[in-house]
């Protein structure tokens, strides 16, 4: 790398040298930080056996899905709430500290052991809903897919 300074002050680097006399120079050192979800490798040697709370491993979970409401479906909730119903395979482990997360508009909403919940004050409009499967730490062990549905709430205009 190399580096020139022009009449202005101005800096600007460049891979191909402007002068023929003229000295690559070191780029700085870049910082690095291990990713704080991965594991260090003392936590994933092999005489290390894993802990009982470890949920990831302990549990796979092949899907989740939500049954209810459908993709697409316009609600009529006045009062802005209506029911959720998920389906997991295998079942929430909940003995294991396994939970449903259900997310409105990408955002955490409810939080269950039941797959059957009921969402509340949801505005008028449309929204998306997914949900996952967490374990008492918060790791995302499952994740369904995004539907969209459309509540529909009375109004009262006014003249």
């Amino acid at each position: 790398m190399y580096k020139q300074v022009d009449e202005q002050g101005n800096i600007t680097y460049s891979d191909v040298a402007t002068k023929k006399d003229e000295k690559p120079i070191a780029p700085p050192k870049v910082m690095t930080y291990p990713s704080p979800n991965s594991p260090s490798r003392a936590q994933t040697s092999q005489s290390d056996p894993p802990t009982p709370s470890d949920d990831i491993t302990t549990t796979r979970y092949a899907s989740i899905q939500i049954e209810q409401p459908a993709n697409g479906q316009a609600i009529r909730a006045n009062g802005g709430a209506f029911q959720v119903q998920l389906t997991s395979s295998p079942d929430l482990d909940s003995d294991a500290g396994h939970h449903y997360v259900i997310l409105l508009d990408g955002k955490t909403h409810q939080s269950s052991t039941v797959p059957g919940v009921e969402i509340a004050n949801v505005a008028r409009g449309p929204h998306t809903l997914s949900a996952q499967i967490q374990n008492r730490d918060g790791h995302i062990l499952a994740n369904s897919s995004t539907i969209t549905v459309h509540v529909l709430r009375a109004s009262i205009r006014r003249p």
